[in-house]
């Protein structure tokens, strides 16, 4: 039931404190798009990998060397729209509102 209800919880909270959800845009190599709001706490995995992550530039994308998603794990960030050179384990990448580390690791894309 939780699960449920924490992305409407999610998009209340963000409104009552007066900013905007903005939709993000998740590719995949099987051509599937998914549309979903900010923070994205799960990316659709039967879809083959990520290769394209579409946001805007009050949130972004933090991409981890693991499923852990732990903060040491990261090895990249970004705004906007990014494409990968290779698909991308949906596990391995974060939608974050402002995404904090998103200005400060250099993620190489093609």
């Amino acid at each position: 039931m939780f699960a449920t209800l924490a992305p409407t919880v999610d998009t209340a909270v963000h409104r009552a404190a007066g900013r905007t959800v903005r939709p993000v845009t998740i590719c995949y190599e099987s051509g599937h798009r998914q549309v979903c709001a900010a923070p994205a706490h799960r990316l659709r995995r039967d879809q083959g990998g990520v290769v394209a992550v579409e946001t805007s530039a009050d949130t972004g994308f933090v991409l981890y060397a693991g499923t852990a998603c732990h903060p040491t794990l990261a090895v990249g960030s970004g705004r906007g729209r990014t494409e990968f050179a290779a698909p991308i384990c949906a596990a391995t990448i974060l939608i974050e509102d402002a995404a904090p580390r998103a200005d400060r690791i250099p993620l190489r894309v093609r």
